[in-house]
C-alpha cells in the first residue's frame, strides 16, 4: 500500500540532507512526499529543491512543497492539520530531525496490506550521535506483537504506550490531537513494534509539570475508572523516570511526593505497590525516607548510562567499518612501506 510522507524541515544543513536520503531510500512508486519547510532554517527550502534535482525522491513518487496555514510552528499547529495537508488515507509525519527506518516502514506497509484498521500505532526510537546509536523508548517492553487487535483489548494495549501523537496513523479520517481520545474512538488498532521513526534524544526537561498534569488528570477521573487511570499514570511515571536527567532528580522527588500525597488512600496503596523503581520511590517518599528514594534514582541513572554506552558502541562500530572501507588496510600499508624502502 502506498504511503504519504510529510517531512517537516526546521533545521537545514547536513542533518536535513541525511534525512532526505533516508526518506528517499524507503519510497516506492505511487508514494507521496510532502516537504514542509517552516522557514526556520536559512537553507532549508533551497536544500530540499537541490536534493530533488541532484538525487531524487524515487521513481514515480509525487513530490510537493507545502506550507502550513497556521502561523504556529509544527507540531504545535496540530497533528490533524499536518495530516490534512495530504488527501491520502495514510500520512506518516516526520517531525523535525526525525527520519524513517527502513525495516519499520516495510512492516508498516505489510500491516496496511492486510487491511487497514481504524488506527495504526508505530513504534519510535531515539538516536544519540547518529542513526547507528539507537536507544529504545522506555515503553519498548510494553509493545504488543505485530498485528491488529480489536475492541477493548486493542485500546487497553494502546493506552499502556507512550502517548506520542507522532505514532498515530489513521487509516481513514483524521483523529484529533488528543492521543487518548483517538485511541478510545478506534474499534481496531494495528501495532507495528519495529521502530518506524528515528529521532534525536529529547533534551532534558523539568519533570514537575508532567507529573502535575498526571495528578490533575487523575483527580478528574470518575471513581470507577480511577484505578485503571492510575495504572496508566504510573506507567507514564515509569517513562518519565527512565528519561530523567540527573539535574532534575530533586524536582522529580518533590513532584512524586506531591503526586502520592494527592491520591485518595485507596489509590495510594495501589501506587506504592507498583512494580519497579517508580513504586519503590513512591513507597520511600510515603514513609519519608528520601535517602532511600535517592538511592533508587541512582540505580535508574546507572541503567541509563549502560544503555547509552551500548547504543554508542553501535555508532563507533559503524565508524570503524566506514574507516576500514575508506582508508588503506594494513597489508597495503606494509607493502607500501617495503616498496618505499627499496626505492
Amino acid at each position: 500500500m502506498n504511503l504519504s510522507f510529510l517531512m517537516i524541515a526546521e533545521s537545514g544543513g547536513d542533518d536535513l540532507w541525511a534525512r532526505c536520503g533516508a526518506l528517499a531510500a524507503v519510497t516506492e512508486p505511487g508514494d507521496e512526499v510532502l516537504l514542509c519547510d517552516s522557514g526556520a532554517s536559512v537553507d532549508g527550502a533551497q536544500l530540499l529543491r537541490r536534493f530533488g534535482e541532484e538525487v531524487g525522491w524515487g521513481e514515480k513518487v509525487t513530490v510537493r512543497l507545502v506550507a502550513l496555514s497556521d502561523t504556529r510552528r509544527p507540531p504545535e499547529a496540530g497533528w490533524s492539520a499536518l495530516r490534512g495537508l495530504s488527501d491520502r488515507a495514510v500520512v506518516l509525519v516526520l517531525p523535525d530531525r526525525a527520519r524513517p527506518v527502513a525495516k519499520g516502514i516495510k512492516a508498516l506497509r505489510a500491516m496496511l496490506e492486510q487491511g487497514a484498521p481504524d488506527l495504526v500505532l508505530v513504534n519510535s526510537a531515539w538516536m544519540l550521535a547518529g542513526p547507528h546509536s539507537v536507544l529504545s523508548c522506555p515503553d519498548v517492553g510494553r509493545w504488543p506483537m505485530f498485528g491488529a487487535q480489536q475492541g477493548d483489548a486493542a485500546r487497553a494495549a494502546a493506552l499502556q504506550l507512550m502517548p506520542d501523537p507522532a505514532r498515530l496513523l489513521p487509516a481513514d479520517g483524521q483523529p484529533g490531537d488528543d492521543y487518548e481520545a483517538a485511541i478510545e474512538q478506534a474499534a481496531s488498532i494495528g501495532f507495528v513494534p519495529d521502530p518506524v521513526l528515528l529521532s534525536p534524544l529529547p533534551a532534558p526537561r523539568d519533570p514537575a509539570p508532567q507529573v502535575a498534569a498526571l495528578s490533575v488528570h487523575l483527580s478528574a477521573a470518575p471513581r470507577d475508572t480511577a484505578p485503571d487511570r492510575l495504572a496508566r499514570a504510573l506507567l507514564r511515571l515509569d517513562d518519565i523516570l527512565a528519561q530523567l536527567d540527573p539535574g532534575h532528580a530533586e524536582s522529580f522527588l518533590h513532584a512524586a511526593r506531591d503526586f502520592t500525597a494527592a491520591l485518595p488512600r485507596r489509590l495510594r496503596r495501589q501506587a506504592v505497590a507498583h512494580e519497579g523503581q517508580t513504586g519503590a520511590i513512591l513507597s520511600d517518599l510515603k514513609r519519608g525516607d528520601t535517602a532511600s528514594a535517592r538511592s533508587h534514582l541512582a540505580v535508574v541513572f546507572a541503567a541509563q548510562d549502560r544503555a547509552r554506552v551500548a547504543a554508542l558502541t553501535g555508532e563507533i562500530g559503524q565508524l570503524r567499518s566506514d574507516l576500514d572501507l575508506a582508508l588503506p588496510g594494513p597489508d597495503y600499508l606494509m607493502d607500501l612501506f617495503h616498496r618505499t624502502r627499496r626505492a
